[in-house]
């Protein structure tokens, strides 16, 4: 696909991404774009959640995976 060759249908695609919404005929609905602040909230909200978890004592994927390596229930092959 030449970019010059599709200009106009990927002009449209940007003003979607602008107006923040893309039609969605299948499902007869929008989808939603967000904006670069909107996402950056969403991570941060990310990060706050999952520092929380760990608070609370939930393991990373990390630990468990040096749990089970250390309790021999997993092997590195794994």
């Amino acid at each position: 696909m030449k970019v010059l060759e599709n200009y106009d249908f990927l002009r449209g695609i940007y003003a979607e991404i602008i107006v923040e919404k893309t039609h969605c005929p299948e499902l007869n609905a929008y989808i939603k774009h967000f904006t670069d602040l909107e996402y950056a909230e969403l991570l941060s909200k990310k990060k706050r959640y999952l520092d929380d978890l760990i608070k609370q004592g939930v393991q990373t994927k990390k630990e468990k995976t040096a749990q089970a390596l250390e309790q021999e229930t997993w092997t590195l092959k794994d």
